[in-house]
Order: C-alpha cells, then structure tokens, then sequence
C-alpha cells in the first residue's frame, strides 16, 4: 500500500513528493559517475495521487559515464524516466538500463534536445509505456549513436517531422515498430 506522507514526532503528515526527481537547469551540468540504480519512484497512482514529474528533467547537461539503472517511475507528464528539454543534453557513455517506466508521451525518454550514445556506451530500455506515442522513447530532438554504442528498445520509438536519428552503430535492436509521424 503507498502511503501519502508521514507523521515525524507529532501527528502532522506530509504530502508525499509527486514532482521532479532530479532537475538540471538550463547552464548546469551533472556528471552520474559511479555505479547507481535509482529505481523504485512513484509505483501507482493510487490515493489520487497523480505523480507529475520525470526521474530525471534535463534543460543544461547530463552524462552517465558509469553504468546506471534507473526505473519504477510512473508519470502523467513526458518522459517517465528522462525528459530532455529543447537545449539539453544527455549523453551516455557507460550502461543506462531504464526500466518500469511511464509517461504522456516517451514512456522511458522523451526528447525535444539531444541525446548521444557513443564511445561504447549502452542504452537498454525495457518495460516502458506511454499513454501516447513512444512506449520506448519519444523523439523530438536530435538522437545519436556513435562510436560502437547499442541501443536495445522493448517498445515503440516515435519520431516528430522535425526529429533527426543517427544510427552509426550496428548494435541497434528494436522489438516494436519505428514510428514515424
């Protein structure tokens, strides 16, 4: 059962938090450099509780440069793992497993900015859905993978008109559709 707040040395409880995990402004930059798994956000929504924000919201930088497993977040906004904002950028250069995510639209990423997977880096994106377009990944930005990086989706990749994809690697393993709009 989720529980809606605490009470700490008294009777008062306190909402539980339904925002943003993780926000990176516009000018900043966030390097995850050890071995994390962030899992286990917002599991439901019951208790009219309506979770409304991504693990994590990028609008300036962020790398993973060692291997990360984030998951178990449920969103009613985009991105229930990651949402990139237009001037984002997130690059992977280790493992990023994202997994139990959902969201809008882009139930594991969504991305208006720019997304990179290169030098080796990973990406595996499994059990993610969204209530619109891109089970897997919402693409609206630009996406690349480079340099010998993989991409494993277990779910739809939806393309915008005005998106770009590079695929330079041959480690690519889609089990949906490539959507295009």
């Amino acid at each position: 059962r989720r529980y809606t707040g605490f009470a700490i040395g008294g009777t008062d409880a306190y909402p539980a938090y339904t925002g943003t995990m993780f926000s990176i402004p516009a000018g900043a930059s966030v390097a995850v450099g050890r071995n994390i798994s962030l899992i286990s956000g917002r599991h439901t929504e019951e208790d009219a509780i309506r979770p409304t924000g991504s693990i994590f919201d990028v609008q300036g930088n962020l790398n993973f440069v060692q291997s990360t497993r984030i998951g178990g977040n449920i969103s009613s906004a985009d991105g229930g793992a990651i949402r990139v904002g237009q001037g984002g950028t997130v690059t992977i250069s280790s493992a990023l497993s994202i997994e139990n995510t959902r969201g809008a639209d882009g139930g594991a990423i969504y991305n208006e900015g720019s997304v990179l997977v290169n030098g080796g880096g990973s990406l595996s994106i499994t059990n993610a859905s969204a209530a619109g377009d891109g089970d897997a990944v919402y693409q609206a930005g630009t996406f690349s993978l480079e340099n010998g990086a993989s991409l494993s989706a277990a779910g739809t990749v939806y393309l915008t008109n005005d998106a770009h994809l590079t695929l330079a690697s041959r480690a690519v393993t889609l089990t949906e559709p490539l959507n295009l709009d």
